[in-house]
Formats: C-alpha cells, structure tokens, sequence
C-alpha cells in the first residue's frame, strides 16, 4: 500500500494517541451492527472491509477510514462512486456507534474524515450528523500524489494537503474524545437521531465453470 509509509510519517508525532490498521482491514464497528440485526442462529459477520482504518488508542475506537480505488493510473467511474458510497456507509455506521456509546452526549460535535485515493489523487470527505436524521457528507480536500519526478514541482501543495488532513483528524478525535467523557443534556437523544442501516444478505457465490 503506497499511503502507509506516507501516513506513518504524517502520524508519528500522535503516534501515542491513535494508531492505523492497514490491508484489506474489517470495521469492528461494522461487525457489531450487523451482527446485531442477526438471529442468534445465523453465522455471525466480521465486518465490511476497507483498505485502512484510523484508531484512537486509550479509547480503542475507530473514526477514520481509507480507500483504495483501483490502480492509480486506471480511470474507473463506477469503481470510483462505489468506493466514495462505502467510505460514506462506514462513517455513517461509526457515527451511529457513537450515538450509541453515549446517547445523553451531542452527536452533532462530532465530525468524522473518510480519504479516497484515485488517479494520483487524495480526497477527503466530511461527514456529520447535523440534524435529526439528516447526514451531511461533503468534500473537504483535495490534493495530488506526484508520480513523477516532473510532479514533484508541486510536491509542496502533496505535503500541505496531508499536513491539513492530520489537523482535521487531530480536531476529529479530541472532539470525540469530549463526546464520550463528558456527559451532555440534550432534549433529544444522540441514539434517537440517527437512522440504522439495512444490510442486504449476500446471494450465493456461482461455481466456476471447469475449463
């Protein structure tokens, strides 16, 4: 995975408050909930998968989320949208588990950070509980991978843009970490604003044809 060694140099200095899970790595998050909806007689899930997920360490709590969409230099539209809907189900499951944890606490400091990676390109999402089931999700960078040495002129706009992404994931998990210690007063519930989600079962797997 090309990010890894890039996110490590970016995180070390809070190397001591959150740590990354790379590879192809299962939302735990994603494994509570669905297993949830389950019958206790039905095989139990390990999660929706994703290319790398952000922990927060004395918490051990999940917040952020990365996706690989395909080959770098391979344009994929469908591989691209479909990936950005995955980030967005995972942050919205992560939401809804904080809204759980701490149901008397105000859901809507928290702002979580997805990072999609396509065409040399890094984006990052925002996304928010603001109202009564209504989720907000909107791009909050951009900014390029250099390929080459001919790219490397503009290195600066790579390493301002990662720089600008640890702040946000910075602010994110302080503001969680508010959410689920300090214990608010709020009319309406943070578990009661939010909307579960609805998991298709999986259709079975057609057998390869022998050649």
């Amino acid at each position: 995975m090309v990010l890894a060694p890039i996110l490590n140099k970016i995180f070390i200095k809070n190397k001591k408050d959150w740590y990354v899970k790379y590879g192809e790595t299962c939302l735990r998050a994603s494994a509570d909930d669905q297993n949830s909806q389950k019958r206790d007689e039905e095989r139990r899930s390990p999660g929706r998968k994703i290319d790398a997920i952000v922990i927060i360490k004395e918490e051990k709590e999940e917040f952020s989320v990365t996706e690989i969409s395909g080959p770098p230099a391979q344009k994929d539209w469908s591989h691209f949208t479909g990936d950005r809907m995955k980030i967005v189900k995972m942050l919205k499951t992560l939401m809804n588990r904080y809204a759980m944890l701490c149901p008397n606490s105000d859901i809507r400091i928290v702002k979580l950070y997805g990072m999609q990676f396509y065409l040399y390109q890094l984006i990052v999402y925002e996304f928010q509980l603001k109202y009564s089931e209504i989720y907000t999700v909107r791009e909050v960078l951009k900014f390029p991978l250099p390929r080459t040495w001919k790219d490397m002129k503009k290195a600066h706009e790579t390493v301002i843009g990662f720089l600008n992404y640890e702040q946000l994931l910075f602010r994110s998990s302080q503001k969680i970490k508010d959410f689920l210690w300090i214990e608010g007063e709020n009319d309406e519930t943070s578990q009661s604003m939010t909307t579960r989600m609805v998991y298709s079962p999986k259709g079975p797997k057609l057998a390869k044809k022998a050649r």
